[in-house]
């Protein structure tokens, strides 16, 4: 595990900008400048761990948004993007292999890829599809819309708008 990485899972958010401990009923995620955002239901106001991954915990490298953590549940890897979901799903799978190299996995894994357009399924997106479901036993899940999921829903291979 890499030091920042480290640091930033054993302390409060004043000492990692990057990481957040949160209970609110909604949690939402969501760029600056962006019209994308992803809204965690948590009825319950469990503890959830939001992580600012690209351009917080990874700088200058390929990597997802998002990333936020139910504990002893799982994550959820969120990319927002434009209209290149292939270049997006690169990014939930770096995303979700330095989590895993980091130790920062918390269950099962699921990548979530909210796009302005959904193209087609090609065959470099069903390859990601596959690779992701292989390498982590979990989904990822594109739609082309922002929105409210609910946390154990996105983690189901049957769609983040179902258990």
């Amino acid at each position: 595990m890499n030091a920042k990485a480290k640091e930033c899972k054993n302390k409060t958010k004043v000492v990692c900008p990057y990481t957040e401990v949160t209970k609110v009923p909604k949690i939402k995620v969501t760029d600056k400048g962006s019209v994308r955002f992803a809204v965690i239901n948590n009825k319950q106001r469990l503890s959830h761990t939001v992580r600012k991954i690209d351009g917080g915990l990874i700088k200058n490298a390929t990597a997802a948004d998002w990333m936020i953590s139910k504990p002893d549940v799982g994550d959820i890897i969120i990319e927002l993007k434009g209209c290149d979901v292939e270049k997006a799903m690169i990014q939930v799978i770096a995303a979700t292999e330095f989590a895993k190299t980091n130790l920062l996995l918390q269950g099962k894994t699921a990548g979530l890829v909210l796009c302005t357009q959904h193209p087609g399924a090609t065959t470099k997106i069903q390859r990601a599809l596959q690779k992701f479901s292989k390498q982590f036993d979990g989904p990822i899940h594109v739609r082309n819309r922002s929105g409210e999921f609910e946390f154990e829903h996105v983690l189901s291979f049957r769609g983040p708008e179902r258990a």
